[in-house]
């Protein structure tokens, strides 16, 4: 008899740890969930955040633009040339000056 009372004291003991078991696990989903919903709502206002900044940029780009169209209507052809000039003769030196530390650094390893 005591066996037997032994066993059903052992199988409810079994049983309530399974339910707080069960419990535990219901609290911590709960919290997970709470948890990824805070993150929706952080995602948000970050793309709100980021739409707001891709914006500014735009409007900035556009601003950009148009003071460089006022600069290039205030300078004359004949001084836009030699700027253009002037800036492909820098480009051309400037490809001559690194030509030589370009092929330099390709020197198979070992030599």
């Amino acid at each position: 008899m005591q066996h037997k009372y032994l066993l059903v004291v052992h199988q409810l003991e079994n049983q309530q740890a399974q339910t707080e078991l069960a419990k535990a696990r219901a609290v911590a989903d709960e919290g997970l969930g709470v948890e990824r919903l805070s993150r929706v709502e952080e995602n948000r206002a970050l793309a709100v955040e980021r739409m707001a900044e891709a914006e500014k940029d735009r409007e900035m780009a556009l601003l950009n633009f148009v003071r460089a169209l006022k600069e290039i209507e205030g300078i004359d052809y004949m001084h836009l040339e030699q700027l253009v000039k002037l800036s492909s003769h820098l480009k051309v030196e400037e490809a001559t000056i690194n030509k030589p530390l370009n092929e330099g650094s390709q020197q198979p390893l070992g030599s």
